[in-house]
């Protein structure tokens, strides 16, 4: 026979446990407006089996259930949603970083207003058109040394504006998103790990707890690239917690690197190099440490910039270390996303070709006085070497006649060129007028047609080489030149060289603030010799029947274009950054940042609308609906009161039992 208050047991369970359900429901209800990250929970309930091993050996009864039990209250959650929304987030907040900092650089170099370096480069122009007509006064002279000094300073106000734009991308990395927000979270993590272990370990469901560290996991995927792994951790056959694990992935190679490991954690810290770029190390509390024969951690930073590549922080290195591929390279491991350092390339190469090819016009005078730095001696005078200058100083005759100015010009002016010395014979041609090289080591007469070969081939420069008479070179034909005192063989690049300084003065026009070889954007200003004396621009050559012929060179220049190089340097960097125009350069630069705005604009906007989707796909399981729980609520009500009536039911039968049975026979 059954036991008589065994269905009182069924009954007590089914009171309790509807009770439980209401409770859960009332609970989510509570929370329906709770935004921290709070997740609908459930009751998992079993049913109670009446039956045993022992009844194995007993004869086989009808037997009820015994009931119903609540096991735990679990929460609702779905992994794969939870994964999915984490690494959109970690995208989402990437673009938005990467976005907010190309704004920054857009406020920085807008051509929309009217004093933008468009239009300073404008008035540059429009200053030095009057002079190409009329003969240069000082005030006009002062007016285009002012546009100058404008346009010198809008640069110099750019490359500031970017490097206080870039400065503050560097602070809020390294004290907002790392210090204050990455490091505090994943301390917040480690410590949650060991309050839900303990909870676990007791036997209690730590569902509020879990809820925030879910909730950090969320803020931390916004920050990093990150990936989490929760398994059984067994503290004994019978009982098990949660091992936790937090990596930063490469997504390169895939590799992992511990962030968080139970209640173990590492932080970041972001270091500025010596090239401007931004590094972040790691600050290894555990694993992959470099350890002495001691046992003593011999290494504690490491960089781990390469893993960061999503996230807040992810975007914000993009944009702080950005090189692109004008100004980085691959094999150097060097960011070539187009970032600050990238715009500001572009400026410094606007600033180092502006004054390249300006100083470059100005320098231009072959007919004014020249340098001595024709390099050569009279063979009869072997004391003509000049130590201060390092050069020969150019004897033209034998019997050291004084240097006749005007026969060099009309020499330079001839192309004939370089003068060799006269040997001995009285050979100059006051028609041309110049003197005859003797090119050969017999002072034979003048060969017009080795020198005109000569003059084809190399550009004429032909010296002889004092210590040699036998020099000639039948496959040139040429002496070979000697341009210093060691006389070594003749080199067609100085050889060159020499050529463009003998045409040329050094009369720049900008110069560097800080007294660097290099111009750039940030140190470009007028030169010290221009600011003293306006009427430093070279205007009008003695030989031009025109006037302004330099002014004119600027004009064209500006106008019509030019080829810009990395840093301004041909030689060190052969392929250049563009041709064209100044303002063509600009325009471009300012288009290309304006499409980069534009992309990530897009970018943002469709990873937010995934994003938004991912979440409210994750809502519609783990967040709470007063539709479903009112219903759930309604349910469980009714599940109560069938328990109650239940209990009621069988109190009224054992009433029976015991009151009313067994009264035969009294």
């Amino acid at each position: 026979m059954r036991p008589t208050f065994l269905a009182f047991q069924t009954a007590y369970r089914a009171i309790a446990t509807s009770q439980i359900l209401l409770d859960t429901a009332g609970n989510n209800l509570a929370n329906v407006d709770n935004k921290n990250g709070y997740t609908r929970q459930r009751v998992d309930i079993n049913s109670v089996s009446n039956g045993g091993y022992i009844q194995r050996y007993k004869p086989q009864d009808v037997t009820a259930g015994g009931g119903v039990e609540a096991k735990r209250v679990t929460r609702v959650r779905d992994q794969f949603l939870d994964a999915r929304y984490r690494m959109q987030n970690s995208e989402n907040s990437e673009y938005a970083a990467v976005l907010s900092g190309l704004k920054d650089l857009e406020n920085v170099i807008d051509q929309t207003t009217s004093d933008g370096l468009l239009a300073e480069i404008a008035n540059f122009k429009k200053a030095l058109d009057p002079m190409l007509e009329n003969p240069p006064s000082n005030d006009m002279a002062m007016v285009v040394r002012n546009a100058a000094q404008k346009v010198a300073s809008l640069l110099n106000a750019y490359s500031q504006r970017i490097e206080n734009a870039r400065d503050q991308q560097i602070y809020d990395l390294q004290n907002v998103h790392i210090d204050t927000n990455f490091n505090s979270i994943v301390q917040n993590v480690a410590a949650l790990n060991k309050q839900i272990n303990e909870e676990i370990a007791h036997g209690n469901t730590p569902n509020e707890l879990l809820d925030e560290r879910d909730m950090l996991f969320d803020k931390l995927s916004g920050l990093a690239n990150i990936k989490i792994d929760i398994t059984p951790k067994w503290l004994s056959s019978s009982l098990k917690v949660e091992h936790v694990e937090v990596f930063l992935v490469d997504d390169k190679t895939g590799k992992e690197l511990n962030l968080i490991e139970d209640e173990a954690f590492n932080t970041l810290s972001a270091v500025k190099n010596v090239d401007g770029t931004v590094s972040v190390n790691i600050n290894s509390a555990f694993g992959n440490v470099v350890k002495d024969a001691s046992g003593n951690i011999t290494e504690i930073y490491r960089d781990v910039t390469r893993y960061l590549t999503g996230g807040t922080i992810g975007g914000a290195l993009n944009v702080i270390n950005g090189k692109g591929a004008e100004f980085g390279s691959p094999l150097n491991e060097d960011n070539l996303f187009r970032g600050t350092l990238y715009y500001k390339g572009m400026l410094d190469a606007f600033a180092a070709n502006f004054a390249r090819v300006l100083n470059g016009i100005n320098a231009y005078n072959p007919n004014g006085a020249l340098p001595r730095s024709l390099l050569m001696s009279d063979p009869n005078n072997t004391t003509g070497y000049d130590p201060s200058n390092g050069a020969y100083n150019p004897i033209f005759d034998s019997n050291n006649a004084a240097y006749d100015e005007q026969a060099r010009r009309a020499t330079m002016t001839d192309y004939l060129s370089v003068l060799a010395s006269d040997y001995g014979s009285a050979s100059y041609d006051s028609a041309s007028p110049y003197y005859k090289p003797e090119f050969d080591s017999n002072e034979s007469a003048y060969n017009a047609a080795m020198v005109t070969a000569a003059k084809d081939k190399y550009t004429s420069f032909l010296a002889s080489n004092p210590a040699n008479k036998a020099a000639y070179d039948q496959n040139g034909p040429y002496y070979d030149a000697t341009l210093d005192s060691s006389h070594a063989d003749y080199d067609p690049k100085r050889y060159a060289d020499t050529l463009t300084s003998y045409l040329s003065e050094n009369r720049p026009l900008f110069s560097t603030i800080d007294g660097s070889a290099t111009i750039t954007a940030a140190n470009i200003r007028i030169s010290q010799e221009w600011l003293n004396n306006p009427m430093r621009l070279t205007v009008t050559q003695p030989s031009d029947p025109s006037e302004g012929e330099n002014v004119g060179r600027m004009i064209v220049a500006i106008e019509k274009g030019f080829a810009f190089y990395r840093g301004g340097d041909q030689a060190e960097y052969p392929n250049a950054l563009f041709n064209g125009t100044l303002e063509e350069y600009f325009t471009g630069v300012n288009a290309t940042l304006g499409l980069d705005v534009s992309l990530y604009t897009n970018y943002s906007k469709t990873s937010e609308q995934v994003m938004t989707t991912l979440f409210t796909a994750r809502e519609s399981v783990s967040g709470v609906s007063l539709d479903e729980e009112g219903v759930a609520l309604m349910t469980y009500q009714k599940s109560y009161n069938a328990a109650v009536r239940f209990f009621t039911v069988l109190d009224e039968a054992v009433n029976k039992i015991i009151n009313e049975m067994g009264l035969v026979g009294r």
